[in-house]
């Protein structure tokens, strides 16, 4: 859907709007197509954006890409930044697959780092192998993320996280 039908989704919101009620809008996107007038209306609309990103170019780009089976890694980090820049609060929806499974701590310093968020969701991969195009049956794609290795990806992520993030983040709040 274009801006237009978001627009007018705003509209509809302020004309039905009851004493006391609000409104909380939310959009998931690969953020390929953001650009600052989208942008500007996420901020001035108050949207919590979910931006898909699974890690540094090679993990992304490894399942990531477009129609024309092309990687995507420049335009998403291009569309992080506009996020940033336009102050528009948004996550970062990390996809676990075969490909990054192996590297918790790159995915995670990375999206911590370099792409500066906040709030990341780590959401496991499991496509079934048939033909039906349903999550049925018993065997599943090579890319689906190996159980253990994600159990052990939030793992590494959680210690990383008491270590590097909030123990610092709570020294800080005391004085010595």
């Amino acid at each position: 859907m274009g801006l237009d039908f978001f627009r007018r989704s705003i509209e509809f919101e302020e004309k039905y709007r009851r004493p006391g009620m609000t409104f909380q809008n939310t959009m998931q996107t690969n953020g390929i197509l953001l650009d600052d007038e989208w942008c500007e209306f996420f901020r001035e609309n108050d949207f919590l954006i979910g931006l898909s990103l699974d890690g540094p170019r090679e993990l992304h780009d490894a399942y990531r890409v477009d129609k024309a089976g092309g990687p995507t890694f420049d335009r998403v980090m291009k569309a992080a930044r506009l996020l940033r820049k336009h102050k528009v609060d948004f996550n970062i929806l990390a996809t676990v697959h075969a490909a990054n499974q192996d590297h918790p701590l790159d995915v995670y310093r990375f999206l911590r780092d370099e792409v500066k968020t906040d709030f990341i969701q780590f959401i496991p991969i499991v496509e079934r192998d048939n033909d039906t195009g349903y999550q049925e049956g018993d065997t599943v794609t090579d890319r689906s993320v190996d159980p253990e290795k994600y159990g052990r990806l939030l793992i590494s992520v959680f210690d990383e996280w008491v270590k590097s993030d909030l123990l610092v983040e709570l020294l800080s709040n005391y004085s010595f």
